[in-house]
């Protein structure tokens, strides 16, 4: 509540009747102050020498200057710009200023000898009316309170500043301030005055802000890695809330009871929650290490070469991964806090199919997989080699196994790799047209095992040239023949009727025709194989 009050003081002090007599005037600036003139001047128009004479003087800290006088019952010489001096002697200032505040003085002289008779001294003080006064109060941590008052504008202000109706502290400053070390509520009163105004200003049932306590962190880790943060004090006046993460302000919010903060996944550090009034401030911090939520379990089945195979289930990431793992509806295994992600394994040694499952928990997520039952493949037998001659002198090499589930074959002649497939059950064949000798190697794999066999280089025959004599139907000499059969794996007994059969069916030929000692002969040609007999 305000109360104003506008005056204007004047204020009279009398040191002495008569000469020097003392006058303090106090006015507002604007307005027009009149000096007077307390005495009334004799005027004798017939003899003008009989007059009074007056003269007004002004004096201020640096200087003193006569504003004006009369002579010889004339009028007045006119004084400066602002002031007019009126018909009985008195002294007009219009609009002053604080410029106009200082001593002014007036002097009268009668009777023809100028004897000083009147003389009186006039102090103006001209002041700024005093404002509003501000109250303030500045609340401690301990309770107490710092209660200041003060005022924009005025001259000379003095201050009466009182708190729940004691005694009013009284003051000449600029501004007042009191420390109370009551406790709250109070009712504050400031008034200002100056010689020529009044103001009033009043605080009713001001209380201060409560302390903020230590603020109190719950950090929640969700299923999908983020992490929220709630940060909350017990008591505190308008607290303001701040987040700093690693340095840098993340959020900050404004007369609540507490404040969240929502973290994506992957966040780690130290987080620093700040809460502050305007009269105290607390911290805590934390260290962000919510885990992290498991992968999807990855399965494998590996075969050994013994018959058994090795059953793993493994997560990519996640913090302390906990594994359940069962085939065939057995649990076979049961971890705890897995501190790597390299997963679980175990040794199944009964038959096939198996249905797997893999479970995978940690403290905020769940995943689980399975995997249909599958058989292991049979090891590769050692590979089968033989090599087949042709009529052109060309070879036919091949390379098979008896057992093994989708064998792998790498077959090789000299060192160059011939061949190399994938996945064949019928093994693989090759035309060799180099000539012999030849190294031929054979490797077979899949994927529980490894075998290999290797050939020496062997001669094809080719084509033989043989010269038999010929004598009506002829058959082979027994001389030649144990030669033929030995040597060239080939027995025949020629007609000529039959020479078509032979060229065509059994890819024999005849090279020539001679006479050998009188003796028709056959020079014959035949590639290794079986040629038959006739008789």
């Amino acid at each position: 509540m305000w109360r104003i009050w506008t005056c204007v003081l004047l204020s009279w002090m009398f040191l002495a009747n008569g000469v020097n007599a003392k006058r303090v005037i106090s006015v507002a600036v604007g307005s027009q102050v009149i000096l007077p003139m307390e005495v009334t001047l004799y005027r004798n128009l017939m003899k003008r020498f009989t007059c009074d004479q007056f003269e007004w003087f002004y004096k201020n800290q640096s200087s003193s200057t006569r504003l004006g006088f009369n002579i010889k019952c004339g009028e007045a010489v006119k004084p400066p710009a602002r002031m007019r001096i009126s018909e009985n002697g008195s002294l007009e200032i219009a609009n002053v200023t604080t410029e106009d505040s200082g001593k002014y003085t007036v002097r009268v002289n009668s009777g023809s000898d100028g004897k000083l008779s009147h003389s009186k001294n006039f102090t103006l003080s001209v002041q700024v009316p005093v404002s509003d006064p501000i109250l303030d109060v500045s609340c401690h941590m301990n309770g107490s309170a710092v209660i200041s008052c003060q005022v924009q504008n005025g001259s000379d202000p003095e201050y009466s500043l009182s708190v729940n109706g004691e005694m009013p502290v009284i003051i000449n400053s600029s501004v007042i301030s009191i420390i109370e070390p009551s406790s709250a509520p109070w009712n504050i009163n400031c008034s200002v005055r100056n010689r020529i105004s009044r103001r009033e200003s009043n605080l009713t049932a001001k209380n201060c802000p409560v302390p903020v306590s230590v603020p109190s962190l719950n950090v929640t880790c969700h299923t999908n890695g983020s992490v929220e943060i709630i940060c909350s004090v017990q008591k505190g006046s308008d607290p303001v809330f701040s987040w700093i993460l690693d340095g840098k302000i993340k959020n900050v919010d404004s007369n609540l009871s507490e404040s969240a903060i929502i973290l994506p996944a992957g966040t780690f550090g130290n987080i620093t929650c700040t809460v502050n009034n305007s009269i105290s401030q607390e911290s805590n911090v934390t260290s962000i290490t919510c885990p992290v939520p498991v992968s999807d379990p990855v399965l494998d089945v590996s075969c050994q070469m013994n018959g058994i195979a090795v059953i793993s289930c493994r997560v990519q990431n996640g913090s302390d991964p906990e594994y359940s793992l069962s085939v065939n509806g057995d649990m076979r295994v049961k971890s705890s806090h897995s501190v790597s992600v390299s997963g679980v394994n175990i040794t199944e040694s009964s038959p096939p199919p198996w249905n797997i499952s893999c479970i995978v928990n940690n403290s905020i997520s769940h995943r689980e997989s399975s995997m249909q039952a599958r058989k292991c493949p049979v090891r590769v037998s050692d590979p089968v080699m033989n090599v087949s001659c042709q009529v052109n002198g060309s070879a036919v090499i091949s390379c098979q196994v008896q057992n093994g589930s989708d064998p792998e074959y790498s077959l090789s002649v000299n060192g160059d790799m011939r061949v190399k497939s994938s996945h064949s059950v019928s093994g693989v064949t090759i035309t060799e047209s180099s000539p012999p000798p030849w190294n031929i190697s054979c490797v077979v794999n899949n994927t529980i095992s490894h075998t290999e066999s290797s050939l020496q280089a062997r001669k094809c025959p080719g084509l033989v040239s043989l010269s038999v004599p010929v004598s009506g139907p002829v058959r082979l000499y027994p001389e030649f023949q144990s030669l033929f059969l030995t040597q060239f794996q080939c027995r025949i007994l020629l007609y000529p009727e039959l020479q078509a059969l032979f060229l065509s069916q059994f890819q024999c030929r005849i090279l020539s025709v001679y006479t050998l000692n009188s003796s028709p002969c056959f020079s014959l040609s035949s590639s290794v194989g079986s040629c038959p007999v006739i008789s």
